[in-house]
């Protein structure tokens, strides 16, 4: 007869969260969310180690006036804390869910829908707060983007076209010139509105009486809207930083051509 480890069922299928996949009939859905968050996570860690390698090695004259490293390390700190904690209150709900409440019958269910609890509205606020800064950062990108001075310094200037360059602050329409926040003024008001779906959806989520469902429609719709506002303000700013570096490059070719030409026809007059 085989010897087998002195561990329960329980504590085996919680700690199979973490290493494999468990036996589907165990407490699928939460089983499947509790090992989904520890891939993710595992994932914003090597990204997250990345990015300080990436510190390290970059060099200070290669960016620009408006790109801030030390903002940058505390929102990449600040997000991978974030999900720390997120993770973290995750994992302590489990061993209560799976562990402490192994005696009572349907436990793990009964304590996993207590969504009132202290330990879930903070785990909530976390995973919210961690969306809304992620979102105002990919905003901040696409301002530094706006105001041209990173492109600015990154852009290659060939040497006969340094005088009209120099010239030229901005290759844009002089109207974007002088307006250019009010350009990212609608996914800023995306960014508010999410900032309102999302704490109010945590709210929701701490007035919930016992009895009600776990999807009731307060928390479950202003959800969807705070990940569908997300979505689109991620979408904006990458549009606009994409039409932005393209206009720009087109209009850096333009200038050049422009003063390439100039000094032909003044070297064969």
């Amino acid at each position: 007869m085989s010897k087998t480890l002195d561990v329960s069922l329980d504590k085996a299928a919680f700690l199979g969260l973490w290493v494999a996949i468990i036996h589907p009939c165990l407490y699928r859905r939460s089983h499947a969310s509790f090992q989904l968050e520890s891939v993710l996570y595992g994932c914003h860690a090597t990204a997250f180690l990345f990015s300080l390698w990436l510190f390290r090695i970059s060099k200070s004259e290669t960016v620009g006036k408006k790109f801030n490293p030390v903002l940058t390390f505390l929102v990449l700190t600040a997000l991978f804390a974030l999900s720390t904690t997120h993770v973290s209150i995750n994992l302590a709900r489990g061993v209560i869910a799976f562990v402490s409440y192994q005696g009572a019958p349907n436990g793990a269910s009964t304590y996993l829908k207590q969504l009132w609890v202290s330990s879930n509205v903070a785990k909530q606020a976390a995973y919210v707060t961690n969306i809304l800064i992620s979102d105002s950062f990919a905003l901040y990108r696409s301002y530094i983007v706006i105001s041209n001075k990173l492109i600015q310094q990154q852009v290659d200037k060939p040497p006969t076209c340094n005088m009209v360059l120099r010239n030229k602050t901005f290759f844009l329409p002089s109207w974007c010139e002088d307006l250019s926040t009010l350009i990212i003024a609608f996914p800023i008001c995306s960014l508010l509105a999410s900032v309102v779906c999302g704490y109010k959806s945590v709210y929701n989520v701490s007035q919930r009486m016992p009895g009600e469902d776990a999807f009731m429609p307060a928390v479950l719709s202003l959800r969807t809207s705070l990940l569908v506002l997300s979505l689109v303000t991620n979408a904006l700013v990458t549009l606009i930083i994409v039409v932005f570096l393209a206009w720009n490059s087109r209009q850096n070719q333009s200038v050049c051509r422009r003063a390439c030409v100039s000094s032909v026809y003044a070297s064969n007059a």
